[in-house]
């Protein structure tokens, strides 16, 4: 398979715009980092700049934070898109206290009719499903990261779920693109860069395309995760007395199985 030129990943993100017109105005979460800056390089050269706009979250976790965000600014002011910088108070240095904030500051700010565009990769899909697994997660765990989900009051998307990191960075280098790297990258205490930096040479000296097998394995799991539900919605149909109320009669013919996947639905 021949890999993704910075032409093929514009063009596809030309068709990811042309399929959601009811999309009216397209926020990048810009950290500075390679993918983000990538993101937001072709999303300035496809979308009008009014209908676009980056936003940057300063966890104040680093001592370069500060000087991260400005780097933010002055990239956007080259791209003529319009910046916000928001800071948050994380509750310990971890990744999910890091991911939290942010994603807190994404649902306050995402208002009807906008998108937030999130540079997720192949790798990060791959990388995801190995984590999930090693926890002992089930089919939903395993379908990885949603390519979009609803967020605030807008939806989120990852547009480049199908382009591998290697082909980010040739396409950002091809384009004279320049980013910020976060030395907490480099730390193999947080799981993720130990899957990352460690684990993930192992497997790409054994299976060289891991990462693209597991983010098909993730797109499988996905639809499986959807009959799921769609079963699970059957089921309670016939199951729900009331809101809040299942007859435990109703599924006494049903197996094991079909038990647990319609109280995990009900549940949630």
């Amino acid at each position: 398979m021949s890999s993704k030129t910075a032409a093929d990943i514009r063009e596809s993100l030309r068709l990811f715009f042309l399929k959601n017109p009811h999309i009216e105005h397209w926020i990048v979460a810009y950290s500075g980092g390679l993918d983000s800056s990538l993101l937001l390089k072709l999303c300035a050269e496809i979308l009008p700049l009014e209908c676009l706009s980056a936003l940057h979250v300063n966890h104040q976790l680093q001592s370069d934070a500060d000087h991260w965000a400005r780097f933010c600014a002055e990239s956007s002011a080259e791209l003529g898109v319009c910046f916000e910088s928001q800071k948050v108070t994380c509750e310990s240095s971890s990744e999910e206290s890091a991911r939290q904030a942010r994603y807190s500051v994404f649902k306050e700010r995402l208002k009807p009719g906008e998108g937030l565009l999130l540079a997720h990769h192949q790798d990060d899909q791959a990388e995801t499903l190995l984590f999930n697994l090693f926890r002992g997660s089930g089919v939903n765990g395993l379908s990885g990261i949603a390519s979009s989900r609803s967020i605030g009051e807008g939806e989120l998307f990852r547009p480049l779920l199908g382009v591998s990191k290697s082909e980010i960075e040739s396409a950002a280098r091809a384009l004279q693109i320049t980013w910020v790297d976060d030395p907490s990258n480099l730390d193999v205490s947080y799981t993720r860069n130990w899957v990352r930096h460690e684990l993930s040479g192992v497997l790409s000296s054994q299976w060289p395309d891991w990462t693209s097998k597991l983010a098909k394995t993730a797109a499988r799991m996905t639809e499986a995760s959807e009959l799921h539900e769609a079963l699970a919605q059957v089921d309670l149909e016939c199951c729900q007395l009331e809101e809040g109320v299942l007859s435990l009669a109703a599924m006494s013919d049903y197996s094991m199985a079909r038990k647990k996947n319609v109280l995990y639905h009900w549940l949630a």
